[in-house]
């Protein structure tokens, strides 16, 4: 499909300046789906489609189908390399309000490259910690090593009886603390201060 017939068909306008501008990207991911985006990066892979910008930046945006989510994941991380990134919860809830409900993005299933987890703090407290783009689960062998380890309920590694995923106690006071396993270290916010939220 050539990229003028995307921008008419799903009323996007097309970019007459140099930049490519977030809502013209965050439309454009909506109209072809959204799985992953890449910038600066191409592929014979690419399933979406691709824009060129006369920079000659190239947005893609891919969708990976697998019947086993890690070989997805696999995927998708493979495919996205240094320049990209699997989309997170607030990206594909983005793109779905910029979108039309007779889009992809209303009618398909997506595993969004956010987690959340229950933790307890040092005083007792349960919290549920929320991590978009990454988190203690951001490696395709992490979440194998809770996928196929035994389930008996004294496995400190395996599935709780609701299938969610157990973390360790170090791996729930680091990220607790804003500490991730691949030594990001990320902004936490009480709920609070999000409840509050953000003044434009």
């Amino acid at each position: 499909m050539r990229y003028d017939k995307i921008y008419e068909r799903h009323g996007i306008e097309r970019p007459e300046s140099r930049a490519f501008t977030r809502r013209q990207m965050v439309k454009l991911m909506a109209s072809v789906g959204v799985g992953l985006v890449a910038s600066s990066l191409m592929s014979r892979l690419a399933a979406a489609g691709e824009i060129n910008n006369e920079s000659g930046t190239k947005m893609v945006a891919a969708i990976f189908f697998e019947s086993y989510a890690t070989i997805a994941f696999r995927r998708a991380l493979r495919y996205a390399g240094d320049y990209g990134f699997v989309a997170s919860m607030p990206q594909l809830l983005h793109a779905r309000v910029n979108a039309s409900y007779n889009n992809i993005i209303w009618n398909t299933w997506f595993t969004a490259y956010s987690e959340e987890s229950v933790v307890t703090t040092e005083q007792g407290n349960h919290v549920v910690v929320a991590v978009h783009g990454g988190g203690i689960f951001a490696s395709p062998e992490r979440f194998e090593r809770s996928l196929r380890a035994d389930l008996g309920r004294a496995n400190s590694e395996g599935l709780t009886g609701q299938y969610a995923a157990k973390i360790s106690e170090l791996e729930a006071r680091d990220v607790l603390a804003g500490k991730l396993p691949d030594g990001t270290e990320i902004p936490i916010y009480p709920f609070d201060e999000f409840k509050r939220g953000i003044a434009d």
